[in-house]
């Protein structure tokens, strides 16, 4: 209790006394006057978004395929068109060859030519081999053979005019292939099977036929196929065509079967190597429908041959 005491002028004195103030009794009150234990949150703050990239319809919007270089880029995109100029001048900088009396010339045809890099090749050719066969990988991206000039013959198809590289192949020595098929892929597993079985011209009736399955979209044709192939036969080969290429802009303009005929020709010294001896490594969906095309009418019960062992000795 507390107390106040007032003066008056006449001598008189007053006490006043005042009680505290009740206590309130309402809950609700106390709750709210209460303080706190816990802390108050900051409300989170909103990610800022940014867009880089306007969508007006233009015809550029989406991903361009150079036709020099062949590397998927976004149009519009800094940093995508800065390693796009990069790769690309590297790569025009790569399929540059000037043709001189050194170079072992196996077909000329002005202005162009086919030269062979091989073991007996200068060093520098070497490099370059090598440098070229990285690129066709980078740029493959499904390509995971071994390449050694010990081993390995290069034949590069090339037009003198501006010594540009337009395609190329590397072959080896192989002994042994399997028959590859190229099936439409209108049935389903089981059809595809019994169809292995029943064909007259079907080389077994194992079942287990099929090593691998690969499914093709060909660019030339709209209808999907199956790739595979006997690895239950094997027939003699001379030659196996691992890697091979041609520049964007020249493709389907007859580079890739003039590489092929020159292999034949002047890969074995004084033989002339036949279709039917000619074995590929398993190929892209592209490179099948090459192999099929090229070999078409050269082999009886197949498309083309596909090898899978490794290769021989080039002393054998």
């Amino acid at each position: 209790m507390k107390q106040a005491t007032l003066s008056f002028g006449t001598g008189k004195k007053l006490t006043i006394s005042k009680s505290a103030a009740p206590k309130c009794t309402d809950p609700l009150h106390e709750i709210l006057s209460a303080p706190s234990s816990s802390k108050i949150s900051k409300p989170k703050k909103m990610k800022k978004y940014e867009q880089l990239v306007m969508d007006c319809g233009q015809k550029s919007f989406t991903s361009n395929r150079c036709k020099s270089c062949g590397m998927v880029y976004m149009n519009g995109d800094f940093q995508d068109e800065k390693v796009h100029n990069k790769f690309c001048q590297s790569f025009k900088k790569l399929m540059k060859y000037k043709v001189t009396s050194k170079d072992n010339v196996k077909e000329d045809d002005y202005p162009n030519k086919i030269i062979v890099i091989n073991a007996q090749s200068p060093k520098a050719l070497h490099k370059k081999a090598e440098q070229i066969v990285e690129f066709i990988d980078t740029s493959s991206l499904q390509c995971t053979l071994p390449f050694s000039i010990s081993t390995h013959t290069m034949f590069l198809y090339i037009n003198t005019e501006n010594d540009e590289i337009m395609g190329c192949v590397v072959v080896e020595r192989v002994s042994k292939a399997h028959p590859s098929f190229v099936e439409k892929k209108d049935l389903n597993e089981s059809t595809l099977s019994n169809s292995f079985v029943e064909d007259e011209n079907c080389p077994s009736n194992n079942l287990d036929v099929i090593l691998s399955t690969t499914s093709i979209d060909s660019a030339y044709d709209d209808k999907k196929s199956i790739l595979s192939w006997d690895d239950k036969r094997s027939v003699n080969v001379y030659c196996g065509v691992n890697r091979i290429w041609v520049k964007e802009e020249h493709r389907r303009g007859g580079v890739a079967s003039k590489l092929l005929d020159a292999v034949r020709s002047h890969f074995i010294y004084g033989f002339e190597i036949s279709k039917n001896n000619l074995s590929f490594s398993p190929p892209t969906p592209k490179g099948a429908y090459f192999a099929a095309t090229y070999c078409s009418g050269s082999l009886k019960d197949c498309d083309f041959l596909v090898y899978v062992t490794s290769p021989i000795s080039p002393l054998e």
